[in-house]
């Protein structure tokens, strides 16, 4: 009788352990003990085979719960957010019955924010129809968007200057040899008519 017991109370306390993580339930554990509780008493020269072969059953099923609650949640938000993406794409129909168009705006308050307007707004004859896509940003983003825009603006300019600079030079250098070929071809002819006098 005593193997049973001890058998009974290291099930217990292992199974335990496993309930408290939130992995089985307590039902589960007392259901668990008391078959093997049952077949220790019936069987007891197979007691720890039986005891090996139902923990490492549920070393398996720990094993297999942590590795789907991992990976499924993953691939459903994964495939979720697609669906969501491409209907926010297509766009809603503005007062003319026409999918509006996703438009990015430019101006200073606003820029880079995303909004929906009549396909037929740069033709003529639209609906007026204008709705945001996107949540207005904060005045914190706003400033670094302006930010920015300043740095972009002004390694634009930096790079027009460079550009200029080296334009520039380049001109001044094919003056520079321009020069050099006629001085040379001076010098050349000023050499054969001094030759010339010479004779």
């Amino acid at each position: 009788m005593g193997q049973p017991i001890t058998t009974i109370c290291y099930c217990f306390a292992f199974l335990v352990v496993f309930q408290c993580t939130g992995f089985i339930s307590f039902h589960f554990v007392i259901c668990l003990c008391f078959l093997l509780f049952c077949f220790s008493c019936c069987f007891p020269m197979y007691w720890f085979y039986f005891f090996l072969f139902c923990y490492l059953s549920l070393f398996v099923v720990v094993l297999l719960f942590l590795f789907f609650s991992s990976v499924l949640p993953s691939k459903i938000s994964g495939t979720s957010g697609s669906g969501e993406s491409g209907a926010s794409t297509e766009g809603p129909k503005c007062y003319c019955d026409l999918r509006a168009k996703l438009t990015i705006a430019l101006m200073d308050e606003n820029f880079g924010r995303r909004f929906w307007g009549c396909v037929k707004f740069k033709d003529g004859g639209h609906c007026n129809y204008f709705a945001w896509r996107d949540p207005k940003m904060c005045s914190y983003g706003q400033r670094v968007i302006r930010q920015l825009r300043a740095m972009h603006g002004q390694s634009l300019g930096e790079q027009s200057a460079s550009e200029s600079i080296e334009r520039e030079l380049q001109q001044q250098n094919q003056l520079i040899v321009a020069m050099t070929e006629q001085h040379r071809a001076e010098i050349v002819n000023m050499s054969s008519i001094a030759y010339k006098l010479r004779i």
